[in-house]
């Protein structure tokens, strides 16, 4: 057992005992493992580094993750790319120093706003002259729409929560109902239902429906770069999905409960939302909708199905959750 050989050239071959009588098993993967981490190989902290790099930026320094060699690409910036590696194992591998020190820097706080003469020089903007749009990914957006209905349930640790077919022949969260021996659909109100979705069971054969709708990895064997789409699939998801309108009507309930003010409902729900106060266009356009709204709902209201103000509200909190400015991170 030992290292390839193609990693040996520059340095001493690492000793891997055939069998190390210190342990029960052989040892070899704990060496190994060792090995990898002991702050002198040459790949290990580079890939890593990368890796986090690509999370926040969309583009890694080496846009080829999982080849470093002749057939990959070249790094873009291999001096940061080297000094990145160096101080994140001088700093004992210290995860959120590494996030922290990226999200921080001049370079991730830049604007996505485009520039003739920057596109001209760097068109696939290797060179990080801008912000790259990024959707959110798809854990992020599910997780996104319960934090935003203070429904999250943000508990840590525990027992996944399991995925299984409904009556629909739909991935959903939630238990199968067995009758005489035959499945007959899901039992969906599962106490574990809103936690976040680095709990939810994976399947390979079953993913969660809103999860595979925007672009689950996958893992066929491995997924080195995730691939995001834009198809009918998602719009449709938003327009029809039980739980986007429970969350739609959830954020509607919420708002309500806490402004009375049709204005301040809507500067809550924008701030709520994205993080800023809505301009006077913004709010302008938001009151024509909720008008066009409450006349459409209008014959409803008179058969006593809805709440006019719930309803509208709720529409205009399900077309702001399908907006671009929710889903991407500019």
């Amino acid at each position: 057992p030992g290292e390839l050989g193609a990693l040996t050239r520059h340095r001493s071959p690492t000793e891997i005992p055939l069998n190390d009588a210190r342990y029960s098993t052989t040892g070899r993967r704990l060496a190994y493992a060792l090995h990898l981490t002991d702050g002198n190989h040459p790949l290990t902290a580079r890939v890593f580094v990368n890796r986090i790099w690509r999370h926040h930026m969309g583009r890694g320094l080496v846009n080829t993750p999982n080849d470093f060699g002749i057939a990959g690409d070249r790094p873009s910036h291999p001096r940061l790319l080297d000094w990145l590696a160096r101080d994140f194992v001088q700093h004992g591998w210290d995860q959120k120093r590494l996030h922290r020190m990226i999200l921080f820097s001049r370079t991730y706080q830049q604007k996505s706003q485009r520039r003739p003469d920057w596109d001209r020089l760097d068109p696939e903007n290797r060179l990080f002259g801008r912000a790259n749009l990024r959707r959110l990914e798809a854990e992020s957006i599910r997780d996104a729409l319960l934090a935003t209905t203070d429904r999250l349930n943000d508990r840590l640790g525990g027992t996944s929560v399991p995925v299984t077919q409904s009556s629909e022949g739909k991935a959903v969260i939630g238990i199968q109902q067995i009758k005489d021996g035959i499945p007959v659909g899901a039992d969906e109100d599962h106490p574990d239902a809103v936690r976040r979705s680095l709990y939810i069971e994976l399947q390979r054969s079953l993913p969660l429906h809103m999860l595979s709708t925007f672009d689950l990895p996958a893992m066929t064997p491995n997924c080195d770069v995730r691939r995001p789409t834009t198809v009918a699939n998602q719009s449709l998801w938003f327009l029809n999905d039980s739980e986007m309108l429970k969350s739609s009507q959830a954020l509607a309930r919420l708002i309500r409960q806490r402004q009375a003010d049709r204005a301040d409902q809507v500067r809550a729900l924008f701030i709520r939302l994205f993080g800023v106060e809505p301009t006077e266009d913004e709010l302008k356009d938001c009151f024509r909708f909720l008008e066009k709204q409450d006349a459409l709902l209008a014959s409803e209201v008179e058969k006593g199905k809805v709440d006019l103000e719930d309803r509208s509200l709720a529409i205009l909190c399900q077309t702001l959750l399908a907006s671009n400015r929710f889903l991407y991170v500019d």
